[in-house]
């Protein structure tokens, strides 16, 4: 079974799994077979550790097969740490970067993986010297918590992930947690209308927003934008389909990470917390995925279709499935019943207005920011004098409203998709990871589109050949080590 994965999976090995994963994901399996019952036991669980990081579900001879990404794990455990312990924007930026880098080198473009990594120690550097610890890393922290970060991190978060795709399998049999797939699509029905934004106006649906393309002219230049309203509504019913078995499933996930959260007493209000920050990580991920492959290659006519992100619809009915399950109209097994009515009042603020508003922002920040780093990557000015939000209220035009969304990018400081100004952030204005995360995108748009000029910093070109293999992988994680040792110095040379 695990050859015929191989060559359906096509996949780059990342790392080979450790003692302590095998440890950490054998547990899970234990936990989750004893929740889901003996029927559980005919789903194989394959790890793996790909640069395509991300887990899936397979059948083999009619067998359901759970691909198990340790490294997607890592991905996310990183990305969430850095959140919880308010990491300067740089070393978000650092590991954006390095998945990008990735990306690249699975897509077979060496050259421009290189490059990546090339401007991702470039800026790493710079920032050094505008700190004044070169060849050093300043790294300031928050530590709040670390011990509940560790725990969640090490177990929750695994856990999450392995029920997430073992709940795809348990979709289809729906005896096993019929009410609660039954109170999910109530909810989904109860809330899918959203009121008009901007006073008088048409309704419009909560989760499902209009996919933006950019598109560039033969000289790789921003040309304007598609809205894909009328498209988007020809696949509605699939893309509602598609929402709803990923908010079942993280209702799986739901249940077995509260197991090991309750097995390792992390508190509910910073489990909740941690599995926002995972959630808005995985989105971004996929943004990633979605968009990297698309940018046009050189000065070249193409389009990017940013299409349209799930994960506010995830959040907004695992937020409900919490409050349905303190108030117990929503059946789950005991121990998970007596995690989250211990506090609660733990999801209440996200349940008020404010809270909704947080939650859509939470998306529109991860889609704006991607569409503003590919739009001035590709080399193009930002934009002035657009019209403002407020220009939409008071205006009659509902096109101009409905245009909006165009301007979103560019409503935020010019500064956001430019690391090298963040040297000095303090937690003023923007998160870091928001910043971290629309200048990965700008840069590396920049690289891949030939419009960034690249220079060598320390003497180091890691362009010089062509490296495949451990080799290639040793370099693009590079960086990585120079942010664990905070000494450039650290960077491989091969």
């Amino acid at each position: 079974m695990r050859d015929q994965l191989r060559i359906r999976l096509n996949r780059t090995v990342s790392s080979s799994l450790n003692l302590h994963q095998r440890d950490i994901l054998r547990e899970c399996c234990d936990e989750a077979f004893e929740l889901y019952g003996a029927g559980s036991r005919d789903i194989c669980v394959m790890p793996i550790s790909t640069t395509d990081w991300s887990s899936e579900l397979r059948r083999i001879g009619g067998k359901p097969v759970v691909v198990l990404d340790m490294e997607q794990i890592n991905a996310m455990s990183y990305l969430v740490y850095r959140e919880i312990c308010v990491d300067r924007p740089i070393f978000q930026y650092c590991e954006y970067m390095i998945r990008i880098s990735e990306l690249l080198a699975e897509l077979n473009e060496v050259d421009a993986a290189l490059s990546v990594v090339q401007l991702n120690h470039n800026r790493l550097s710079q920032y050094a010297r505008d700190c004044g610890s070169y060849p050093g890393l300043s790294r300031p922290m928050f530590f709040g918590g670390i011990e509940a970060l560790q725990i969640f991190l090490a177990r929750v978060l695994p856990s999450f992930i392995l029920g997430h795709e073992i709940g795809h399998v348990g979709e289809s049999q729906r005896e096993i947690f019929k009410d609660a797939f039954a109170a999910i699509e109530n909810c989904w029905e109860a809330n899918q209308i959203k009121e008009p934004v901007w006073g008088e106006g048409p309704s419009s649906y909560r989760f499902m927003v209009p996919s933006i393309r950019q598109k560039f002219d033969d000289y790789g230049m921003p040309s304007g934008c598609l809205i894909a309203g009328i498209e988007r509504s020809r696949v509605m019913a699939k893309e509602i389909a598609l929402c709803l078995s990923e908010c079942k499933a993280d209702f799986f996930g739901l249940i077995l990470s509260t197991r090991l959260a309750a097995k390792y007493n992390l508190p509910p209000e910073q489990m909740f917390s941690m599995l926002l920050e995972t959630l808005r990580a995985i989105d971004r991920f996929s943004v990633i995925r979605r968009v990297v492959p698309q940018i046009p290659r050189g000065e070249c006519r193409g389009s990017v279709d940013f299409g349209a992100s799930r994960i506010a619809c995830r959040i907004f009915i695992l937020v409900r499935v919490i409050k349905g399950i303190i108030e117990k109209t929503i059946p789950v097994p005991p121990e998970t019943l007596q995690y989250w009515t211990s506090n609660p009042e733990v999801v209440d603020s996200m349940l008020s207005e404010k809270g909704n508003k947080y939650i859509e922002h939470i998306t529109l920040a991860n889609d704006a920011t991607s569409r503003g780093g590919v739009y001035l990557g590709s080399g193009a000015p930002f934009p002035v004098n657009l019209p403002t939000e407020r220009d939409a209220q008071e205006g009659d035009d509902l096109t101009k409203k409905l245009m909006m969304p165009l301007y979103w990018p560019f409503h935020m400081p010019e500064n956001t998709y430019k690391i090298a100004s963040q040297s000095h952030w303090n937690g003023d204005g923007l998160p870091a990871g928001v910043i971290g995360f629309a200048s990965a995108i700008r840069d590396a748009t920049g690289v891949i589109m030939q419009a960034t000029p690249i220079g060598v910093e320390c003497g180091v070109n890691y362009k010089r050949k062509h490296t495949r293999g451990a080799n290639l992988l040793h370099l693009l994680h590079g960086v990585r080590r120079c942010v664990e040792a905070r000494n450039l110095l650290a960077m491989p040379r091969l």
